[in-house]
């Protein structure tokens, strides 16, 4: 059974030669990619891994941890985070599948603020990229029941699949791994949520270094 979907981006799934298996978001290990290349251009030099099986996002400021840039891999994409913390998540840097602002459009849905709008209208809150990428799974196979133009050739039709859309560009590699769009970078700032990188879907400047008394060579 043919199964395209936008949530699951574990690598294990896609290491096993399924090939009925599709996947319109970026996967796991690219999830940072685009926020470490970013505060690498911008002069870090030294980074600092930490996981800690507790509440580590309560203990790091208490701790008095004060790197020159963060990135969480899940969290700053969503305005909850600012509504908890508040003026402490200012700086905190996370991978995003998708925002409104993004420079991406296509035949349906127009561009991706477009999208935005038509989902609110539908169900009165702005989208997150959850619902965005749930969308593009769905429009990877409507468009590639389209071309196939029976169920029977849908695999070899998502499997030469290319095309623009709301989400980004789409089209699939051996794995079945959608490769042809970048994890992007979003920063939290002044309150507010936007994208930094990469460069060609940005809407703001990375800020880094962050804090006082740091200059761009001090890394972290």
């Amino acid at each position: 059974m043919i199964m395209v979907e936008g949530n699951g981006t574990s690598d294990t799934m896609f290491e096993r030669g399924f090939q009925n298996l599709f996947l319109v978001a970026t996967i796991a290990s690219d999830y940072t990619r685009s926020g470490i290349e970013a505060l690498a251009a911008a002069g870090a030099r030294t980074a600092v891994i930490a996981y800690e099986d507790t509440s580590f996002p309560d203990s790091a400021k208490e701790l008095g941890f004060e790197p020159g840039g963060m990135l969480i891999s899940v969290g700053p994409s969503n305005p909850k985070l600012i509504a908890e913390l508040g003026t402490d998540a200012d700086g905190v840097l996370g991978p995003t599948q998708w925002e409104p602002s993004m420079d991406y459009a296509g035949p349906y849905f127009g561009r991706a603020s477009d999208y935005a709008d038509y989902y609110e209208i539908l169900w009165g809150e702005e989208p997150v990229y959850k619902a965005a990428r749930a969308t593009a799974a769905a429009l990877a196979l409507h468009l590639a029941i389209e071309a196939a133009g029976t169920t029977d050739t849908v695999r070899e039709a998502l499997r030469t699949l290319s095309v623009d859309t709301f989400f980004g560009p789409i089209s699939f590699d051996e794995r079945g791994v959608n490769t042809s769009r970048p994890m992007a970078m979003v920063q939290v700032q002044d309150g507010g949520i936007f994208v930094v990188a990469p460069g060609a879907v940005a809407s703001a400047e990375l800020q880094y270094p962050l804090g006082p008394g740091r200059d761009s060579t001090s890394g972290g």
